[in-house]
């Protein structure tokens, strides 16, 4: 399973790269040619972290390769899990695929930082899973092979998170709200949170070790 672009409704802004910046942006791409692969960073908020028991199993194939998991929220507070379909549409949660570091993949269902260098007509964002104390949540996150870049906004907005030519491993990263940083969310009837710097900073990322692809 894995996401798709943005609607034709949903126009996008952006300002042309100088010169200077093309060339510095080929310089950047040659250089990450050269670097080992691993992980984004993970930046997560001050709140301690949701007391979460976190399971994930890997499978590979011919044709695709994902995880599937399980999150138990062992706290006493509800929690948001960030793996959900877009407001408005039904289905199971899209998976998104992006280039980390080096020929490091990140298959992931968290929220995203939208380009700084784009304004969108509306935000993307997504409906929440609400996961109660002592309740489970089991989820499936697949790609299909080769991999290609899929993003809430279009691949072709945001080449900087572009899958490498020849990815070598892979991981998973699943996002989870607490009442600290979502707490408005939480209270809602239908939770809905946007892709947005500022929310993807708040939430804490649950990852699995990187894999080597097939």
């Amino acid at each position: 399973m894995t996401g798709t672009g943005g609607d034709a409704g949903r126009r996008r802004l952006g300002r042309p790269a100088s010169a200077l910046g093309a060339v510095f942006a080929v310089l950047a791409a040659l250089a990450g040619c050269r670097t080992e692969g691993g992980p984004l960073p993970r930046p997560e908020p001050d709140s301690p972290r949701p007391d979460v028991a976190f399971r994930a199993e890997f499978h590979a194939g011919p044709e695709a390769v994902g995880w599937s998991w399980t999150l138990r929220n062992d706290g006493d507070e509800p929690i948001l899990v960030f793996a959900g379909p877009d407001r408005g549409e039904e289905g199971p949660a899209p998976t998104w695929v992006l280039g980390a570091r080096g020929t490091t993949v990140e298959l992931a269902q968290r929220l995203l930082a939208t380009p700084e260098y784009v304004a969108f007509d509306e935000p993307y964002g997504l409906v929440p899973a609400v996961l109660q104390p002592g309740a489970v949540l089991s989820g499936v996150a697949e790609a299909p092979l080769p991999l290609a870049t899929t993003l809430p906004w279009g691949a072709d907005v945001d080449p900087e998170r572009a899958v490498p030519a020849s990815p070598r491993e892979v991981y998973l990263c699943v996002g989870v709200g607490t009442a600290a940083e979502f707490g408005e969310e939480l209270a809602a009837a239908t939770p809905y949170v946007a892709h947005a710097e500022a929310t993807a900073r708040s939430q804490h990322q649950f990852c699995t070790d990187t894999e080597p692809l097939p």
